[in-house]
C-alpha cells in the first residue's frame, strides 16, 4: 500500500492495459502520507487491479498463537478490504514470506484462493496455490535482469 506504488506503478500499468495484484496491509492505510487511501485504491480496483491482503499490521504470521492475534491480523484485514472496496481479497502475501504449515490452513479456511511468499521460484503447479513465490521490485535494473533471466 506504498503511495509509490500508486504513483509509480500504477499510471504505467493502467497505460499499458496490465493487471497487478496490490498486497496491502491495512494498519497505515489512509493514516500516513507514505501509503496510499481507501479512495486511491479503490480507483485502483476499479480499473482492474487487485487489492489482497497483507495482514493488519504486518506481522510475522508464523508467530501468530491465538485466535485473537489471528482475528487481528486476517479477520480484520480482510473486513476493512471489503468494507472499503466491496469485496473479500482472494489473494494473499505473507508479510516477510513467512509461513508453515498451520499458517496455509488458516488462510485456507478464511477462504483465500492463493498466497505468495518471497522465495523466488519460477515453477509452479496446481498444488503450489498457497506456496506461489515472487520478488522484490526495486530501481535496480542488475537485479531486475537477473530476475526475469530465464
Amino acid at each position: 500500500g506504498l503511495i509509490t506504488q500508486y504513483n509509480t506503478a500504477f499510471p504505467i500499468l493502467k497505460e499499458n492495459g496490465q493487471k497487478a495484484i496490490f498486497f496491502i496491509f491495512t494498519n497505515p492505510i489512509g493514516q500516513s502520507e507514505n501509503y496510499m487511501n481507501w479512495e486511491q485504491l479503490s480507483e485502483m480496483k476499479l480499473v482492474g487491479m487487485e487489492i489482497g491482503s497483507h495482514g493488519h499490521y504486518h506481522s510475522d504470521f508464523t508467530k501468530l498463537q491465538t485466535a485473537e492475534e489471528w482475528g487481528r491480523e486476517i479477520t480484520k484485514n480482510r473486513e476493512l478490504i471489503k468494507k472499503h472496496l466491496g469485496e473479500y481479497p482472494l489473494a494473499l502475501a505473507y508479510p516477510f514470506g513467512a509461513y508453515n504449515d498451520s499458517v496455509i490452513e488458516f488462510i485456507k479456511d478464511a477462504g483465500y484462493h492463493f498466497a505468495r511468499a518471497i522465495t523466488h521460484g519460477k515453477n509452479h503447479t496446481k498444488n503450489d496455490f498457497f506456496k506461489l513465490d515472487g520478488y522484490f521490485s526495486t530501481n535496480d535494473f542488475d537485479y531486475f535482469k537477473t530476475i526475469v533471466s530465464f
